[in-house]
């Protein structure tokens, strides 16, 4: 399972603690010699895929959601393999993910931004997972926001979509669309739960199994990073210096949101009115960050209490 890998990644990225990567490295090198005795071709056919579909004919093909996580997981391993000095194993690796990136885009790229069958999970996968090559990215966006709004952003996703497609869709330049997609209240969707009564998460979109469940709990991380704007950087993990980059959206006239993290708050507060985007930040002592205004603007900043201003166009 790839959360011993990707555990200990995102513990180390908002902490800095090396010590889960260190404890568990020879179990982790384990999991991916399994992974490898079990491909074919360098991909991955087993595994739960993107669970929990309210359409099962519609569920991306499981050999594109395992191998995503293959792909992931080789690249997280040879960063880990550098960590800790093993250059060999940072080599075999680096040599796993462009092997598993090429048979992937082989088998289910076919052109135009279209990945699978063109399910919304197969679209997103390869972006979101850093398989898709830098000149199919746009396309592959360009494909599945169509889908998006053609389904009047009604999910068409399992779990694993529901991680990949608001995320790709705001990195991309569509926080709006990924916006409707969370809070729309017809079936399927998470504004559909809270029509219905809903207070937590629910395993399902129907609600007929677990109505306290995380599986689709990415939308409160989505909205810490996206709407908010705070997000860790790999160059400096634990938030000793992070990016700050909030995406407004029209439904929304504020944001206010905190972080706290091991050298104390981060704080970030916006308000639109009129197309004017205003912005409060505080920093805490021994933090910097870069921050990205809407209008593109780009500041450096360290420890303090900030005031910005941009026009949204």
């Amino acid at each position: 399972d790839s959360l011993l890998i990707l555990v200990p990644w995102y513990v180390w990225l908002f902490t800095g603690d090396e010590r889960p990567i260190r404890e568990n490295y020879p179990e982790m090198k384990r999991y991916m010699e399994f992974c490898m005795s079990m491909a074919d071709n360098d991909l991955l056919y087993f595994g739960l895929g993107d669970w929990c579909h309210h359409e099962q004919n519609r569920v991306a093909p499981v050999g594109i959601t395992s191998s995503g996580y293959y792909h992931i997981d080789a690249i997280t391993m040879a960063k880990f393999a550098n960590m800790l000095g093993c250059q060999q194993d940072r080599k075999e690796f680096l040599s796993l993910a462009e092997n598993i990136r090429k048979s992937f885009r082989n088998t289910f790229y076919h052109g135009d931004g279209l990945y699978g069958n063109g399910e919304w999970t197969s679209l997103a996968c390869p972006v979101f997972q850093g398989m898709a090559e830098p000149d199919e990215v746009k396309a592959a966006v360009q494909r599945l926001l169509t889908s998006v709004r053609e389904n009047h952003h009604r999910a068409d996703f399992g779990i694993l979509g529901a991680k990949y497609v608001p995320r790709v869709l705001a990195e991309y330049g569509y926080p709006e669309d990924a916006y409707r997609l969370i809070t729309q209240p017809e079936f399927p969707g998470w504004g559909n739960w809270v029509k219905r009564g809903a207070t937590s998460l629910w395993e399902n979109w129907d609600g007929s199994n677990s109505r306290n469940h995380i599986m689709f709990g990415d939308i409160s991380a989505w909205m810490f990073e996206y709407l908010g704007g705070i997000s860790p950087l790999e160059s400096a993990p634990g938030f000793r210096h992070f990016k700050i980059q909030p995406r407004p959206v029209p439904q929304l006239q504020s944001v206010q949101m905190h972080h706290d993290c091991q050298f104390g708050r981060i704080q970030s507060a916006w308000q639109q009115e009129n197309l004017l985007f205003t912005l409060q930040l505080s920093i805490p002592a021994g933090t910097e960050a870069d921050l990205i205004l809407p209008d593109g603007t780009k500041h450096q900043i360290t420890a303090g209490k900030y005031d910005f201003q941009c026009q949204i166009t």
